[in-house]
């Protein structure tokens, strides 16, 4: 069952390793002339990937009212901080899906200045490092002490662990994001425009909040736009981020009178 990747190298692979039978959803820029060695598939480009993928999971006779997402292995239930632990996840598969420094760089003295005690927390893939190193030499000498650097450093499951020790998450559409809304954690999520088979959270609607950068400028809606994310006020996603820290201070409140 293949949700998520390249033709013909998946079915390849799938083929090699022996399968019998081969169920895809196939995104919009996959190749169709390989569809006929499907058993089964799905390619309804007018869906979000996560409605597609339950699709083809019915076809092969299954129960699909749950939609919520899990992430695969144990992780450990999440403790209260003693801090607000921001993330960021700062690249993205594609250069213009980024988040801009010019952008990001400004709300992280106003984080920390609104919040005494306040981490940043970086996310990423190993050949985004240069990205963080960047981020952190754009800071000041106070700001950066507050910084913890992940990106390159995780595997799959230790990003997961790392998530699920933070409040609020910062990122694109990006694998992060994904594991994140399936962690429930708290998300401000960008992406250049509305569409509707877009990548955006679809459970848990109250910890998400999704910022589009058409929405501040028409010019988002050209792909070939170079850095959309510019185009939203730094101000805007500051709002969302207080918004649901507020709330994530509260629930801590609430978990240590508990505990």
């Amino acid at each position: 069952m293949i949700f998520h990747s390249r033709t013909p190298y998946d079915l390849i692979a799938a083929t090699l390793a022996g399968c019998r039978y081969i169920a895809k959803h196939y995104f919009y820029n996959d190749i169709k002339k390989l569809i006929p060695l499907c058993d089964v598939h799905v390619s309804d480009k007018t869906n979000p990937p996560v409605i597609n993928h339950l699709s083809l999971v019915k076809a092969l006779g299954c129960d699909i009212d749950n939609k919520k997402m899990f992430f695969p292995c144990q992780i450990a239930g999440r403790q209260p901080n003693q801090s607000i632990k921001i993330g960021f996840q700062l690249g993205a598969s594609k250069s213009n899906r980024y988040l801009p420094n010019s952008v990001i760089l400004p709300l992280i003295p106003r984080l920390l200045a609104h919040f005494t005690a306040c981490e940043i927390h970086l996310f990423g893939a190993p050949h985004e490092a240069k990205l963080g190193e960047n981020f952190i030499a754009g800071l000041d000498e106070i700001c950066a002490t507050h910084v913890i650097n992940h990106i390159g450093k995780t595997t799959l499951p230790m990003l997961a662990h790392r998530l699920n020790e933070i409040d609020i998450l910062v990122t694109p559409d990006t694998g992060t994001l994904h594991v994140a809304t399936a962690l429930q954690v708290k998300t401000v999520s960008l992406f250049a425009r509305r569409q509707s088979n877009g990548c955006e959270p679809v459970q848990d609607l109250h910890l998400h909040r999704v910022v589009y950068a058409a929405d501040f400028n028409p010019a988002a809606f050209d792909r070939s736009c170079p850095a959309p994310f510019a185009f939203i006020p730094g101000e805007y996603i500051w709002q969302q981020i207080v918004e649901l820290m507020d709330d994530c201070e509260h629930e801590n409140q609430v978990l240590r009178l508990k505990v």
